[in-house]
């Protein structure tokens, strides 16, 4: 399902390198459900033999450097500088190559987290234009 939503935002959007970066979890120390799932995702997404589409495994380009509160699951939300300043960016994870940053998160309550990971990206280098920001789900 996820591989096959995001295959329809690369045929949508029309090129042929695409970084594929999950959202950190908010605890510290647990892997997000997307990275874990990740590599899956792409061999999926590669199946397609009239697809040329090249698929990077952005994991750990952007990470968690300490605990943030998680937002669909508390009533104490976080603020964007909190999740801002909670993550940190490993620069030796840049695709090199010019590619559309996908930011792929589980589950976005009010997004402030992917707005956290947009700005990380665009901070490091990465023009807005070259990012894009996928949910699986949305709390309601």
């Amino acid at each position: 399902m996820i591989a096959m939503a995001l295959w329809e935002i690369v045929k949508e959007i029309n090129f042929n390198r695409i970084a594929l970066v999950p959202v950190p979890r908010s605890l510290m120390y647990k892997e997000s459900t997307i990275a874990i799932k990740l590599m899956n995702i792409i061999g999926i997404l590669e199946e397609d033999p009239l697809d040329f589409t090249v698929y990077y495994d952005c994991t750990g380009l952007i990470f968690r450097g300490s605990q943030c509160q998680t937002s669909h699951s508390s009533n104490i939300r976080p603020t964007f500088e909190e999740q801002f300043l909670s993550l940190k960016f490993d620069n030796d994870k840049i695709v090199k190559e010019d590619v559309i940053y996908i930011l792929v998160d589980d589950i976005v309550t009010r997004g402030i987290t992917l707005k956290a990971c947009e700005q990380h990206l665009s901070d490091n280098g990465i023009p807005k234009d070259k990012i894009l920001k996928f949910a699986v789900a949305k709390t309601i």
